[in-house]
């Protein structure tokens, strides 16, 4: 969560410039993520969620652009800065919802498309179990749970961007939770400042997991063999946590580590994406190879190929029968 009010410190030179590259590499992971969207096939399952991360690059560029125009918008607070403020304040409230079901999309299209099991949920031939009673409430409930903790999370984003939980903290938005446990005050008097610390915190929690779950397919069920377990699929670890440490930063200094977190979080995806890709085009090489070998093995059946002798002789047999007779003229 990003503040910006008339009380904000006008940002330095550096941190300007620090902004305005984070702006522009959100931009090119805009760029990214919509390419993929479009040109992958294979993503057609999950276009929506490709689309939701595009919205959060985009997001992500917008704020760092308010960020280091901060000066413009305080000088222009009453004419139409707040107004920009409140809709970045609902924008924004959308990054950790979305990139909690982002992240777990890719997982599940992933363990769904080779039937490998994960999170309690069963996969078979690219489907998930859905059969007996019990299994499919239990199967509804794990699919749309992320959902769930995403709608929760956008719920407490924009409770604490429009100070809707007292009493109010001049640190929410401004500092972590380093700050937050050396804070002399009550639980109970910087509640709005721990709500504004929770999503983030509880999208790094959910991706340490998915990540693990993605690290542990791609060594041991991906097609793509890896030399090491150390491989690509480890990426959104990473950037988990890099996302994970902007979270401890003191005042003057964590708005800036948030951004340069999230735009290394969105850069892991990125590169999930790319080894995502890679496996969905070899699954799909090994498929085709199948279907290949099944018709090949319909066609060299010991039936077929009875058949067709039969039906050859049937033909010869009739070619034959129906040859015209040559008539022999002697002389006499």
């Amino acid at each position: 969560m990003t503040i910006i009010d008339e009380d904000s410190d006008v940002p330095t030179t550096a941190e300007i410039v620090i902004y305005s590259i984070t702006c522009a590499v959100s931009l090119y992971c805009c760029y990214k993520a919509l390419w993929v969207a479009k040109t992958r096939k294979h993503y057609e399952s999950i276009n929506v969620t490709l689309y939701l991360f595009v919205l959060c690059c985009f997001v992500l560029a917008l704020e760092s652009a308010m960020l280091a125009c901060t000066e413009i918008i305080i000088n222009n607070y009453d004419s139409g800065g707040s107004i920009a403020t409140k809709i970045l304040y609902v924008l924004n409230s959308l990054l950790a919802p979305c990139l909690v079901v982002i992240s777990f999309e890719i997982c599940y299209l992933v363990h769904k498309r080779r039937s490998v099991n994960f999170c309690g949920m069963v996969f078979d031939r690219g489907q998930r179990v859905r059969i007996i009673p019990s299994t499919w409430i239990r199967s509804f409930l794990l699919r749309h749970f992320m959902r769930l903790i995403a709608v929760l999370l956008f719920v407490i984003n924009i409770l604490v961007s429009f100070d809707l939980v007292e009493p109010l903290n001049s640190e929410a938005g401004k500092s972590g939770w380093i700050q937050w446990i050396q804070s002399p005050l009550p639980f109970t008097e910087k509640k709005h400042w721990f709500l504004s610390l929770l999503p983030v915190s509880i999208l790094c929690l959910c991706d340490f997991y998915i990540s693990s779950i993605l690290w542990s397919y791609g060594t041991k069920s991906s097609m793509v063999v890896h030399a090491s377990c150390f491989n690509s699929w480890f990426s959104l670890f990473f950037g988990t946590l890099a996302l994970a440490a902007s979270q401890f930063f003191d005042e003057g200094y964590y708005i800036i580590a948030t951004d340069v977190g999230m735009l290394l979080f969105f850069y892991s995806i990125i590169i999930l994406l790319k080894e995502v890709d890679k496996e969905m085009t070899v699954a799909q090489d090994f498929d085709d190879f199948l279907h290949q070998v099944e018709n090949m093995g319909d066609k060299t059946k010991v039936e077929n190929i009875q058949s067709e002798n039969n039906s050859n002789t049937i033909l010869s047999s009739e070619s034959s029968n129906n040859k015209p007779t040559e008539v022999v003229k002697t002389k006499k």
